[in-house]
Formats: structure tokens, C-alpha cells, sequence
């Protein structure tokens, strides 16, 4: 029983390291301003979206 739970334990290591370069860093608040700008007039007025509120 000891020794499944070393291989447990193993196997979350190996999964625990290989997943951590594949992390994304978070949405920074420019971003979501940056992104976001393009749809205000949309957003406050309706209507059809502006293109670079689509893309």
C-alpha cells in the first residue's frame, strides 16, 4: 500500500512539472482596456459592432 502511494505521489510530481511551462500569465488590466475600447460606443448605445470590436 506504501508504495502505491509513492507511485501516486510520483506521478502527480512528473505531472506537476511538465504542466508548469505550459502556465499562461494572467489578463493584465491594459489588455482588457486595450481589447475592449474599440466596443464602448457599442456597448453604451447598441446598434451593429464596429469591426475592431469583432476582431
Amino acid at each position: 500500500m506504501a508504495s502505491l502511494k509513492v507511485a501516486f505521489l510520483a506521478s502527480l510530481l512528473c505531472m506537476v512539472v511538465v504542466s508548469a511551462p505550459m502556465a499562461h500569465a494572467a489578463i493584465t488590466c491594459g489588455h482588457v482596456t486595450s481589447s475592449l475600447a474599440p466596443c464602448i460606443g457599442y456597448l453604451q448605445k447598441g446598434g451593429s459592432p464596429p469591426a475592431p470590436c469583432c476582431s
